[in-house]
């Protein structure tokens, strides 16, 4: 078995991720890996009978132009959710300070001092969501897929269709955290 040095956290943002989050980045820190958080939106049809005939009288580019620009403000609604940030950046707090703590309890000599912290990105995807997790595990060399299963209820949580089909897929171990139970 490989060394897990990248990890892929595909989150659809929701509170149920919180643990998943927490544990994707304690693990990154324990293994000195790299982390990349991706969420997927997923593109909407046109299907009203309005957006067909916005469509028509617009013509084909405009009306791409203008649903282009409605995907870029959801983006920067989705990143800038001040919920969600907050999350991240704990979390990512937590990474860094973990790391700044092992380099300076291994001094000069330890490879902490001499290795930047890992590049963590953040990733907002258009497409189908089980597609884009496949692609950007393989894009980003990850060796671990990290998802959340959403709870229905305190004695059971959910595993959506979307997890079974990445399950199926993936070329590299998917790891499944369960949300927080209160």
């Amino acid at each position: 078995m490989e060394a897990i040095k990248r990890i892929l956290l595909a989150t659809d943002l929701s509170e149920d991720c919180r643990n998943a989050y927490n544990y994707a980045f304690d693990l990154a820190s324990a293994l000195n890996g790299q982390i990349a958080l991706l969420h997927v939106i997923v593109p909407k049809p046109l299907s009203s009978p309005l957006e067909m005939r916005i469509n028509k009288l617009l013509g084909k580019g405009s009306f791409e132009s203008i649903m282009q620009d409605y995907e870029n403000d959801a983006r920067s609604v989705l990143i800038g959710k001040r919920k969600e940030v907050d999350i991240i950046k704990d979390a990512l707090a937590k990474f860094r300070a973990s790391l700044a703590k092992f380099s300076d309890s291994v001094g000069d000599k330890g490879a902490g001092t001499d290795n930047p912290p890992p590049d963590d990105e953040i990733l907002v995807n258009t497409g189908d969501v089980v597609e884009e997790i496949l692609s950007v595990a393989e894009e980003q060399k990850s060796d671990l897929i990290i998802l959340s299963t959403h709870a229905r209820s305190s004695e059971e949580a959910a595993v959506s269709k979307t997890v079974q089909d990445v399950l199926r897929q993936a070329r590299v171990p998917v790891t499944l955290v369960p949300p927080v139970r209160i």
